[in-house]
């Protein structure tokens, strides 16, 4: 667990820093162009082994990327949600939590991802009666939790991966989406 938990502040930190800076564009670069989300002339899905579809296709290609490389549907599926980070951080952040039902067809085995928010292990449940401290719960240190989305994508890739590529490869589309920009979807801006 405490792996999981260095290399999960480690990718948060290092995607912060790579947005941050790779924000930074010359107004004439080509990647600075907004694109209406309701264009949905530029969204083609076809394929003959595989399909990988999320909300942005820069999402979609980083999953298809992972299968390129050996890369199981756990796999994409983890690169996607990395992706959908970057390209989508209102909807779909990484300081968020989520929930992931998994089927592996080889061993008949399903497990469920609860990655939500965590609070710190010396609060306990009835600090969060809303009846006593509703301030706090709204402004307060309790409002505060740590995002569970980086532990869980980890997790998935862990546990149901194809070990055919590594965690770096599957984050690294979303680092190079940082570094390299893309463009911004109306909803982005």
């Amino acid at each position: 667990m405490k792996k999981i938990k260095k290399v999960s502040l480690a990718f948060l930190t290092l995607l912060t820093i790579n947005c941050l800076s790779g924000c930074k564009k010359k107004q004439d670069d080509p990647k600075d162009v907004v694109v209406d989300i309701n264009d949905l002339s530029y969204r083609n899905a076809s394929g003959t082994k595989g399909l990988v579809a999320s909300a942005t296709q820069y999402a979609s290609n980083a999953g298809i990327e992972i299968l390129k490389k050996g890369g199981n549907a756990f796999d994409a599926a983890a690169a996607v949600g990395f992706a959908l980070g970057v390209t989508e951080p209102n909807a779909t952040g990484l300081g968020g939590s989520g929930y992931f039902l998994a089927y592996q067809a080889k061993t008949g085995e399903v497990k469920q991802f609860n990655f939500g928010a965590m609070i710190g292990k010396n609060q306990t449940v009835d600090l969060y009666d809303a009846d006593t401290h509703l301030d706090q719960m709204k402004r307060g240190k309790l409002a505060v939790c740590v995002p569970g989305t980086v532990m869980g994508l980890t997790t998935l890739v862990d546990d149901f991966g194809s070990g055919n590529v590594t965690l770096g490869d599957v984050i690294d589309p979303s680092i190079k989406l940082c570094e390299e920009g893309f463009p911004a979807t109306t909803f982005l801006v």
